[in-house]
């Protein structure tokens, strides 16, 4: 009988660097320090680069575990 994998410790947790960057701006854009409307832009961005960043993360962990 095999035992199943703790799959906690095998894939990423954590936040990356441009999303967590993305989520400060768009917390102080909304607290109003930041005041420009083009940082609605440039946090809406580095999000979606954070969530790609992620997902990535996650195939190469499964396509390696999966062999």
């Amino acid at each position: 009988m095999k035992l199943p994998e703790i799959s906690v410790f095998n894939k990423p947790t954590g936040l990356s660097t441009s999303g967590l960057t993305g989520i400060v701006l768009m917390t102080l854009h909304i607290t109003e320090y930041l005041t420009h409307w083009a940082w609605a832009i440039l946090y809406v961005f580095l999000i979606l680069v954070g969530i790609g960043q992620e997902n990535k993360k996650h195939k190469e962990n499964d396509s390696r575990f999966n062999n």
